[in-house]
């Protein structure tokens, strides 16, 4: 059975206050930079794992929009695709 991940872990760069404070129709250079900051942050960890994904699946994380997304189904294959007995549904 696979582990249940914890779906109440806060999110690593693109946290609940930048977001609150990106909601003040007041925004500051401050908040910019922040943002920034995140974004930053966030590729750097992307580009770490490239050399894991398939360019397919690295080109499909970073230009998809899965803002609030849920991640169904995830198989992981070894051989060639002929001896994949699951395929998705």
């Amino acid at each position: 059975m696979p582990k249940a991940l914890n779906c109440t872990q806060a999110m690593k760069f693109f946290t609940k206050e930048l977001w609150l404070d990106a909601q003040n129709t007041n925004r500051t250079s401050e908040l910019h930079l922040r943002e920034k900051a995140a974004s930053y942050a966030y590729r750097a960890q992307l580009d770490a794992l490239r050399s894991r994904l398939s360019d397919e699946a690295f080109q499909f994380v970073c230009s998809a929009d899965v803002h609030d997304g849920e991640l169904l189904k995830l198989a992981i294959v070894d051989g060639s695709p002929s001896q994949c007995v699951e395929r998705w549904s």
